[in-house]
């Protein structure tokens, strides 16, 4: 069987038979791609701790006819900080599911700078941030504009007119957010404060080690988690799994 190796991030896992498990995979050369972990779930097994979601590894897969076969695997890092607690396991997860929902599979548009994102954005996720959302948010303002969808912010996506200082309303199907006059054009607008519409337009200019400070108040949270929410379900071909667990969690203030 011909070989080729590659770095991936595992994103979810599924079992396969009595032993083996199948691996949903974000390779940094060859874009999303299932393959098979023979032997996996034997308590012996050298593969069962790298078949853990957000996991990094350095593979050397054997190109099978249906599914791939893992021949090789190494650890690069097992990321065990979010696995520590809830907050950091739950959006790690979510992380993962998105990833899974909107990159197609075998598609390497772009997927070297989707997979350098994901590696930085599960290593701000292990860090404290004064706001725990805040990595987890700019991470996916950043996979947006990589792929293409990044929301309109700055002006009215049906007038132009700017927007920086008032009340406007935002849409997912509309693409961006609205000015007063227009909110009604689209039937799943909500309103976004001043507040809310600066800490999104922060979100989508601001460094790393500026992002991790950003600390906006708890109605601007609950409007941006909205935002994002109802974005990125309106671009995904299928349920984000995880998604109504992490809105759980973040109203419990983990």
């Amino acid at each position: 069987m011909p070989t080729y190796t590659t770095d991936a991030i595992v994103l979810g896992r599924r079992n396969l038979g009595e032993h083996d498990r199948i691996l949903t995979l974000l390779t940094r050369d060859y874009g999303k791609l299932n393959a098979v972990a023979k032997g996996a779930r034997k308590g012996n097994s050298k593969l069962s701790g790298a078949t853990e979601p957000f996991t990094q590894l350095k593979l050397m897969l054997a190109t099978g006819r249906s599914l791939d076969i893992i021949s090789q695997c190494e650890i690069s890092n097992s990321h065990p900080a979010l696995r520590s607690d809830i907050g950091r396991l739950t959006r790690s997860s979510y992380l993962c599911d998105l990833l899974d929902c909107l990159i197609h599979e075998r598609d390497e548009t772009s997927i070297k700078a989707i997979y350098d994102l994901s590696v930085a954005a599960l290593s701000l996720l292990e860090k404290e941030s004064v706001w725990k959302d805040s990595p987890l948010h700019g991470f996916e303002f950043r996979l947006l504009t990589i792929l293409g969808y990044m929301p309109v912010l700055n002006h009215c996506v049906l007038c132009d007119m700017e927007l920086s200082d008032q009340m406007v309303a935002f849409s997912a199907s509309q693409g961006g957010v609205l000015c007063p006059q227009h909110a009604s054009a689209a039937s799943d607008h909500f309103g976004i404060s001043a507040d809310t519409l600066q800490t999104l337009q922060d979100f989508a200019r601001v460094g790393t080690e500026k992002l991790c400070n950003l600390n906006p108040g708890p109605q601007s949270i609950l409007h941006i988690n909205r935002v994002l929410r109802e974005f990125m379900k309106y671009h995904s071909e299928r349920t984000i799994k995880s998604i109504e667990f992490l809105e759980s969690i973040r109203a419990m203030g983990n």
